[in-house]
């Protein structure tokens, strides 16, 4: 397919952490249901592990029993087009799920594969304000094509000290991609603190390093929360009176 002109760019974030449990999956869920509150918005699953697409397509959808045919995986690799595969969530929030078929992508030997999912998705952003991709946790090809088409990376880091000693680790791979790939356009790096526990004395140390580090790139906090952990164990709808949609939507307000 050709590549035409935009009309209109969307901005588009990818959720990047290169270790799991940190909040990733949870993030891109609610970043984009709060986008799309007021936006259009495309959500994007590329991990493997599907955490994302267990929250939207559950057992009882009608698209579960397809969706080993219409996923990001059979999108990149142009089996099927973007029509094909995306989803209507609500009226404003589309999306495209994986699947385990996605993990095989990083050992095929693909020429420009970073450059795939760019080129399957371009000619379709312009009807979206946003568009959210969650990925990996891990250095991998699906997480370089969501690196590189996207503007903004937003990562979160939980406090922990390992959390922050990896952080230069996908710093260092946004920027090798920038020179590889984007020539001048810089991407525009967010980190917030996730699963923050209040009253751990080494929580506060690591928040304290984490903005001495990054501060022109952090951008809030999001506190561990059973409420938030219920909503994606059970698939239910954020509540906006509860204090991590309000963390998150303090997030947003910044990027």
């Amino acid at each position: 397919m050709d590549r035409k002109k935009l009309a209109k760019k969307p901005h588009i974030i990818a959720i990047a952490s290169i270790k799991g449990g940190v909040g990733k999956s949870t993030s891109s869920i609610m970043f984009s249901t709060i986008l799309s509150k007021t936006n259009k918005v495309l959500l994007v699953d590329l991990d493997p592990q599907n955490a994302v697409t267990s929250y939207f397509i559950t057992q009882d959808h009608p698209r579960m029993e397809l969706i080993n045919i219409y996923n990001s995986y059979s999108l990149i690799k142009k089996h099927k087009t973007f029509k094909d595969v995306v989803i209507s969530i609500s009226k404003n929030l589309d999306f495209i799920p994986s699947y385990l078929e996605l993990a095989k992508f990083s050992k095929e030997g693909n020429q420009f594969k970073e450059l795939m999912l760019r080129n399957a998705v371009y000619n379709y952003l312009e009807d979206y304000d946003y568009v959210i991709i969650d990925t990996p946790p891990s250095l991998s090809s699906e997480l370089d094509n969501a690196l590189v088409i996207a503007d903004k990376v937003i990562i979160p880091v939980p406090l922990e000290r390992w959390a922050v000693e990896n952080l230069p680790l996908l710093i260092n791979q946004i920027k090798e991609l920038e020179n590889n790939f984007m020539g001048k356009e810089a991407k525009i790096i967010h980190i917030f603190a996730s699963k923050v526990e209040i009253g751990r004395v080494t929580s506060t140390e690591i928040m304290s390093l984490l903005k001495e580090k990054y501060l022109n790139k952090f951008i809030g906090e999001v506190h561990k929360s059973e409420a938030l952990k219920k909503i994606i164990d059970y698939a239910i709808g954020p509540k906006e009176n509860e204090n991590y949609y309000k963390e998150y939507l303090r997030i947003l307000e910044k990027i």
